[in-house]
């Protein structure tokens, strides 16, 4: 299944990350594999993809109220790559995105999958302090409607 999906698989476009890395990011679009075993996980993937896209929604408003409503009240951030905690709770949570919200902020989707109550998105987010822009892989997992836990690995573009 994995061959047939990376068959399917159409690069539109490559960034060089930056201009010392030899890595490169791809935005992938793949296309539905008609199969009932992928139909199936599908069905339990809905409801968390469908919270992580209006939490999308609402960063990408600046809407902290809309944003908030879709953390578990005991939700926590870390950072993936150091596991450095960045805020626990929604009230912890709150003040790091009311302030981040003050700034021009908008991630842009790249990719995303999704499976059973987690979902990964690939993005790049602009609009950061100094004009920042960064790479970003956010894990979201889901339960209940509610994001308990965002874990980002987040790399700043060199300007």
């Amino acid at each position: 299944m994995a061959l047939q999906l990376a068959q399917q698989a159409t690069a539109s476009r490559c960034i060089l990350a930056s201009p010392t890395s030899c890595s490169f990011i791809q935005r992938v679009q793949l296309r539905p594999v008609p199969h009932r075993l992928a139909m199936a996980a599908v069905k339990g993937d809905v409801s968390a993809e469908a919270v992580v896209q209006r939490q999308l929604e609402a960063y990408n408003a600046r809407d902290l109220e809309a944003f908030m409503d879709l953390l578990a009240e005991d939700c926590v951030a870390t950072d993936a790559a150091t596991g450095a905690v960045l805020g626990t709770g929604r009230a912890e949570l709150r003040k790091r995105y009311a302030a981040r919200f003050q700034t021009d902020v908008y991630s842009e989707l790249l990719g995303r999958l999704c499976l059973g109550s987690v979902v990964v998105d690939r993005e790049i987010i602009t609009g950061l302090p100094d004009a920042g822009v960064a790479d970003c892989l956010a894990t979201y997992h889901c339960k209940n409607g509610k994001i308990q836990k965002m874990e980002f690995v987040w790399q700043p573009r060199m300007q």
